[in-house]
């Protein structure tokens, strides 16, 4: 039986990245991170990463971003991607990297706003507040929580990442 995709939804700042850390350690998985390949692609192009993902994105639509990921990751079961901010991403990644399971995490933005300022107090982001800020409002302009809501599995944040985690490994069996 092959194992199933799982992708991670969410605004910035809602856990994906450390419920991908979690995942991954107890179900021995790889993680996949578009945000990684946005920065990598919009850094050789000259344009800040939003302009990158509106230019890119209006221009050649999804598949020219599958077939980047695809080419840097192969074909993969069992992984971990993490970071569309779209119902039509969330729904793009699952036809194409089949069978998927997507996860919404729909996380408060004081906890939100918290966590990232956090991650600037001990330098694990060289984005400052405003500019997180910024980057907040433009996901949402972009459908971010319609794209959790669309998941296959939504939790709220009344959990602590372990106990979802545990919930998650229930259903995807790692």
């Amino acid at each position: 039986m092959v194992k199933s995709n799982i992708i991670i939804c969410g605004a910035s700042a809602a856990g994906k990245s450390s419920l991908a850390e979690i995942l991954a350690n107890i179900g021995n998985a790889d993680i996949y991170e578009i945000g990684s390949i946005v920065k990598e692609k919009s850094g050789t192009s000259g344009l800040s990463a939003f302009k990158y993902v509106d230019v890119i994105f209006s221009k050649y639509g999804y598949e020219y971003f599958v077939e980047i990921f695809k080419k840097k990751h192969g074909v993969f079961h069992g992984g971990i991607i993490v970071g569309p901010r779209t119902a039509s991403e969330v729904n793009f990644l699952k036809e194409n990297f089949y069978p998927a399971i997507s996860i919404g995490l729909l996380t408060n933005f004081d906890l939100r706003a918290a966590r990232h300022k956090n991650r600037i107090r001990h330098k694990e982001s060289e984005e400052c507040f405003e500019d997180w800020l910024m980057r907040d409002m433009a996901e949402h302009r972009w459908g971010v929580e319609e794209a959790v809501k669309s998941c296959d599995v939504v939790f709220d944040g009344g959990e602590s990442l372990s106990e979802i985690a545990r919930k998650i490994l229930r259903i995807w069996g790692g």
